[in-house]
C-alpha cells in the first residue's frame, strides 16, 4: 500500500508540474535591471510575469499566506506581489518547485533560489537546496 501512495504522489507532482505556466488567480512579477552592475543610468527594467494559484503559494509559504490574506497588503488586493531582488530564472526555479516539489537548475542558480525560500519561509526547498550544494561540485 506504501508504494501506491508513493506511486500516487509521484504522478499528483507531474499533473501538477504540468499546469505550471497555464493561468491562475495571482501574478507573480519580477522586475530586474539590464545592464552594468552598478550602473543605475540607462540600465533598462526586464519584467516577466508568471500567472500562478494563490491557494498553492500560500499553503507553501506562511509569507505569501500574510500578503494575500491580510488585509493591510497591497499584494492580496491587487493579486499580485512584484520581486525585484532576485532573477526571473531563480523565481522561476522557485515557482517551478512549489508546483512539483522538483528543484533543478544550475547550482549558481540554485544559491540564489536558497535565499528567494528564505525570504519566503519555504522550509523544504531550502533544505533542498542546502543538499544540492552539499553534493555540487567539490574543488
Amino acid at each position: 500500500m506504501a508504494k501506491a501512495m508513493e506511486e500516487d504522489a509521484t504522478f499528483a507532482a507531474g499533473v501538477l508540474k504540468r499546469c505550471f505556466g497555464r493561468g491562475g488567480d495571482f501574478t507573480v512579477v519580477v522586475d530586474e535591471r539590464e545592464g552594468r552592475e552598478g550602473d543605475s543610468c540607462g540600465s533598462e527594467v526586464k519584467r516577466v510575469e508568471f500567472k500562478v494559484w494563490s491557494t498553492l503559494l500560500t499553503q507553501w509559504s506562511a509569507v505569501f499566506d500574510k500578503m494575500i490574506h491580510s488585509d493591510g497588503f497591497l499584494e492580496g488586493q491587487t493579486a499580485q506581489v512584484v520581486i525585484a531582488d532576485f532573477s526571473s530564472e531563480a523565481v522561476e526555479i522557485f515557482l517551478r518547485f512549489l508546483y512539483s516539489g522538483v528543484v533543478e537548475g544550475p547550482l549558481e542558480t540554485i544559491v540564489e533560489v536558497c535565499s528567494l525560500a528564505d525570504k519566503y519561509q519555504v522550509e523544504r526547498l531550502q533544505e533542498l537546496c542546502t543538499q544540492a550544494f552539499r553534493k555540487g561540485p567539490k574543488p
